[in-house]
């Protein structure tokens, strides 16, 4: 797709498709007009794991997250939006000021897990049981400091309780924090089955956007190739061919085709073939 001509040396395309295909190519335009075609480049996107978004809002007083989240720049506003590898922030970065970490988490297996946080100053951890941030719930917080990592000071709200989660399925996650003075730091880790307490490494984290497409992704582009005999009785499936990323249930329905082929919901493709079908 032309993007047209730009005066800009950065190229932002917007959120993009997991496990997709995409070519691209930059072409010159000299001084009279002349067009140099480009060599054309190919790369093809994978989950879109290994960072998380933060977010800071600077020259904001107070040690409360309250105080970041009340400000009337939150949330639309921030002084500085950049990504981490890992979920944990730089330490003893500034004063006075706050900041929201949020993004996808995605375990590595299916299994129950248990999170931490530790901050300095007042933190909250929120994870949704879906990919939608309405639907969040506050798991743990740290009522007041901590030192760097420190995750057992406030043993009955640093650590959450047990979540039952499935492996490769997306969650949306957000770490609130609010920095007034003197040391800073923001951490969050997590335990899973055959791992101990760790801090949740970028493999395990996407970035924030509101525009992720969540929907099926095929296994390949050609599903088979069958032949079915007029007047015989034929039946396939195409169950398991397709993965919906937020880790929903996948429904199949036929948008063109013969009309002796009947497609069921749960993949199965069933139907007689006439005469000249």
């Amino acid at each position: 797709e032309y993007q047209g001509r730009q005066e800009q040396t950065i190229f932002r395309p917007g959120t993009l498709k997991r496990y997709t295909e995409y070519f691209w190519r930059v072409d010159q335009v000299t001084a009279n007009g002349t067009v140099i075609a480009g060599t054309t480049w190919r790369f093809e996107t994978g989950n879109g794991c290994g960072a998380i978004t933060r977010q800071v809002w600077r020259n904001i007083t107070g040690n409360y997250v309250t105080n970041l989240t009340g400000h009337s720049n939150y949330p639309d506003n921030p002084n500085l939006t950049d990504t981490i590898s890992s979920f944990d922030c730089p330490r003893d970065w500034a004063d006075n000021y706050g900041t929201r970490v949020h993004g996808f988490l995605v375990p590595p297996i299916s299994g129950h897990y248990t999170f931490w946080i530790a901050s300095d100053d007042y933190s909250e951890l929120w994870l949704s049981p879906t990919t939608n941030p309405a639907d969040r719930i506050k798991i743990a917080e740290v009522p007041g400091y901590t030192s760097y990592q420190q995750w057992n000071k406030y043993p009955s709200s640093q650590q959450s309780s047990s979540y039952s989660l499935a492996g490769g399925r997306p969650y949306y996650i957000m770490a609130l924090h609010k920095e007034g003075g003197g040391g800073d730091h923001l951490s969050v880790a997590w335990s899973g089955p055959n791992f101990s307490r760790c801090i949740i490494a970028g493999e395990n984290l996407m970035p924030y956007a509101p525009d992720y497409s969540w929907g099926p992704v095929f296994n390949s582009s050609l599903l088979f190739a069958e032949n079915a005999l007029e007047g015989y009785s034929y039946q396939a499936s195409v169950a398991g061919t397709a993965v919906a990323l937020d880790g929903e249930a996948v429904t199949y329905s036929k948008l063109a085709g013969p009309m002796w082929l009947k497609v069921e919901s749960n993949g199965l493709l069933h139907g007689v073939p006439g005469d000249g079908d």
